[in-house]
Parts: C-alpha cells; structure tokens; sequence
C-alpha cells in the first residue's frame, strides 16, 4: 500500500525547499478547485511556514497527478507515486521509451516543454531561460 504523505523521490526533494522555495507549488496546488490543501489541520496550524507540512503538499501532488476517477474506484486517497506521474506524462508528450531514472525523466519533460513551447516565450523570459541553463540551474 502506497502512503499518500509520502513518496520516495518527491518527499526528500521538497525538504529540502525553503518556505519560500514552496510557495509558489503550494499556492499553485491550493488553487485548484478540487483541493482541500488550505482545509488541512496542519496546513492551518503552520501557514505560511510550508516546510513544516511538505508531507502535506506530497499528497497533494500525488492526487493532483491521479486520475480523480481512479483515486475514487479506489476507494482512497492514495494517489499516484510520483514516478507513474512522470511516466504517463512522458507518454502524452509522445515519448514512447525513456530511462525510467526519476531526474532524467524530469529533465527530458523540461526539455519537451521548452522544445514546443520556448517561441511563446516573451524575450526577456527566454533570456532568463537560457541564462539559467548556462549555469546549470535546469
């Protein structure tokens, strides 16, 4: 059984966020109509300090990035492990083999996004793209 405040690639990864560092993912999360993130007893005791509930915030990616059907036939909120997110993911990016390594998998998602999406970009953000990859932040 899979336990939805914890996922071995994604909980040791958001731990290591500042406060700062999360609050764009959780202000991203608890936007969304089906989230019951701001509703959550430890979530309300430590807001704005998101590092104290990151186990929170990992829940709340693993049902994001289940099939809100599936989590129901379920009968539980278990979610998906974030590797099978990164890999169905993947597939609908058309990626019909890849490494099944969770920061390659990350990295080849970045550059499918950047590849089809890059000429939206306003210039200035591209710059600020193409800056951050030259000193390796991507």
């Amino acid at each position: 059984m899979t336990d939805l405040l914890h996922d071995p690639h994604l909980t040791p990864l958001l731990s290591q966020c500042t406060d700062e560092e999360l609050a764009p993912l959780f202000e991203y999360l608890a936007s969304r109509m089906t989230s019951q993130l701001k509703r959550h007893p430890k979530v309300a005791r430590h807001h704005p300090n998101h590092a104290a509930y990151v186990d929170v915030l990992v829940g709340e990616i693993k049902l994001f990035g289940g099939n809100t059907v599936t989590n129901t036939l379920r009968r539980s909120r278990r979610g998906q492990p974030y590797l099978q997110i990164l890999r169905r993911l993947l597939k609908s990016l058309g990626e019909s083999s890849f490494v099944w390594d969770v920061p390659k998998m990350e990295r080849r998602i970045f550059q499918l996004t950047v590849d089809t999406d890059f000429d939206k970009l306003s210039p200035d953000t591209q710059q600020g793209l193409m800056s951050a990859l030259d000193q390796g932040v991507y």
